[in-house]
C-alpha cells in the first residue's frame, strides 16, 4: 500500500482543453487524480502517481542540498500509467497559458511525451 498524505490536494491538476474542463470526472487535484485511478480499475496508476508525488514531497521537505541538478518545470500527469514529472520532451512542449508547458514550454500540455512510459496521454 502506499500513504495518500493530505498534501495531495494542494497540487492542482490543470485540464488542457474544454473537453478535460468540461468534464465531470476530471480531478482537481492529484489526491482526486489518485482516487479516480482506484475508481478506474488502475490500482498500478494509483501506486505509480502516489509514489512519484511522496517522492516530491520528500524532496521539498529535505530543501536543496547544493550538489543535485533538478530539472525544473510544471509536472504532468500520464493518464496512462500514473506517471507525475516533467515530460521527456518538456523543452518541446507547447500547450495553452492555462495547461502545463503553456507559454514556456515547461511542462506537459500539447506534444507532451510521458517521462514515465513515452506516452502522448498527458494533463
Amino acid at each position: 500500500s502506499v500513504e495518500i498524505k493530505a498534501e495531495f490536494a494542494a497540487f492542482k491538476v490543470v485540464p488542457n482543453d474544454d473537453g478535460e474542463r468540461n468534464d465531470a470526472n476530471f480531478p482537481p487535484h492529484l489526491h482526486a487524480a489518485v482516487e479516480l485511478f482506484c475508481h478506474a480499475g488502475l490500482p498500478d496508476n494509483a501506486r505509480r502517481c502516489a509514489q512519484a508525488v511522496n517522492g516530491y514531497l520528500g524532496i521539498l521537505r529535505e530543501g536543496p542540498d547544493g550538489k543535485a541538478n533538478n530539472g525544473m518545470g510544471q509536472a504532468a500527469v500520464c493518464w496512462g500509467c500514473g506517471h507525475v514529472g516533467l515530460p521527456k520532451n518538456a523543452g518541446e512542449c507547447g500547450g495553452s497559458k492555462e495547461a502545463p508547458g503553456g507559454g514556456g514550454g515547461s511542462g506537459g500540455g500539447v506534444g507532451a511525451k510521458c517521462g514515465g512510459c513515452g506516452g502522448g496521454d498527458q494533463t
